[in-house]
């Protein structure tokens, strides 16, 4: 347009001067017609002649001038022409520019929106995190408490095993005398038969006596040993029980009874003894069972800070991506591709860091299991 303004301005100052010219020289014609003594006539008149040439030069004039603002109007049209086709083209791309601005709006709106569902997310995932911290901590306690009375009982079982060994040892001392306290009773009931056949009357009753007296030691003896080999059946029956109660954590058994035999009592013993063994080997699978519990627990809370980290990741990109669209439309453009890219390689590498996460989760469950057997076998 401004191309066109001066063209039409060098134009018209070509062709208006020689116009100018053309109308000065046609007046100073006039005047000196008018006032030249050699043109006029005795009477101040103009001859006919010279009023053609006049005439003529000042329709010649005219028709330049003519042509001038002819050529002037063709390029006054041109440039309304372009400037109506310029304006065409502001008109669209004002169009244009509202379409986008529109849409832009419509996103922001969009991410106002879906940042306020980011935040609540942020809360409730932050929440859940104090939550899985306090659980953890409890767990922890926990964990410490019954590794601290499994040493506990480690000890205890192993004093009582001693005493018990003790008190077995002492039990088959027992168990010998009255072997060798029975023989020497049956010993003597022969003499005592023997001497009632060989021995007259008198002294058959005085050895009768004699013999029943011995007798009586022994059966005195024999009973204060059977009395004491009693004793020591309790003891070890107690101990036995206190045992029991130690693995049952509190709980309380019945007496089995002191009347029965020794040889049914050790026989009991032997089956107590691998009830215990049976029941401790459960509770130990129990424990394992638990530490593996645990251990899921663990790697549960371990996939929600996972998650919450993943949505924070998410909440920045998102303000990334607001920023973007305030800058304008092909920075917003830019800003949705490179965070779509941003969000797919972060969803790859959160889902590789799971992977990892869960192998080393299942590589501690092995590690609990093979603690448990160890604690089992002991």
């Amino acid at each position: 347009m401004l191309i066109s303004k001066e063209k039409l301005r060098d134009h018209h100052a070509q062709t208006n001067p020689s116009v100018g010219a053309g109308a000065s020289d046609t007046k100073k014609k006039k005047i000196n017609n008018g006032t030249n003594p050699e043109t006029t006539t005795s009477d101040g008149c103009h001859s006919p002649e010279d009023e053609k040439k006049a005439s003529h030069q000042h329709q010649e004039a005219l028709r330049r001038e003519l042509e001038a603002q002819v050529h002037t109007i063709r390029i006054l049209t041109c440039q309304k022409t372009e400037l109506q086709t310029a304006l065409y083209y502001s008109q669209q791309a004002v169009k244009q520019l509202e379409g986008e601005a529109r849409d832009l709006i419509s996103h922001l709106h969009d991410s106002w929106k879906f940042a306020g569902e980011l935040e609540q997310a942020l809360s409730a995932v932050t929440t859940q995190k104090k939550k899985a911290d306090k659980y953890i901590e409890e767990l922890t306690k926990e964990r410490d408490t019954l590794s601290l009375e499994l040493y506990r009982n480690t000890i205890t079982d192993e004093e009582l095993k001693e005493k018990n060994a003790e008190l077995q040892e002492k039990l088959r001392l027992v168990e010998s005398e009255k072997s060798e306290i029975q023989l020497n009773v049956k010993e003597l009931k022969r003499k005592l038969e023997r001497a009632k056949l060989l021995l007259p009357q008198q002294q058959l009753q005085a050895e009768a006596d004699h013999l029943g007296k011995e007798l009586q030691s022994v059966s005195a003896k024999l009973q204060a040993q059977v009395e004491e080999n009693e004793l020591w059946n309790r003891l070890n029956q107690q101990q036995e029980e206190k045992m029991w109660r130690r693995r049952r954590y509190g709980a309380g058994g019945e007496d089995t009874g002191a009347g029965e035999k020794m040889w049914r009592q050790e026989e009991k013993m032997h089956e107590q003894e691998k009830i215990r063994e049976e029941e401790k080997r459960q509770e130990q699978e129990e424990k394992m069972w638990r530490q593996e519990e645990k251990i899921r627990e663990q790697e549960e809370m371990w996939r929600q800070k996972q998650k919450m980290w993943r949505q924070e990741e998410k909440i920045r990109e998102q303000e990334e991506k607001m920023r973007r669209y305030g800058a304008g439309g092909d920075d917003a453009g830019t800003g949705r591709e490179d965070g779509s890219r941003r969000e797919d390689a972060g969803t790859g590498e959160d889902a590789e860091a799971g992977g990892e996460d869960a192998g080393a989760g299942s590589e501690a469950v092995v590690a609990g299991g093979e603690d448990a057997g160890t604690g089992v076998n002991r």
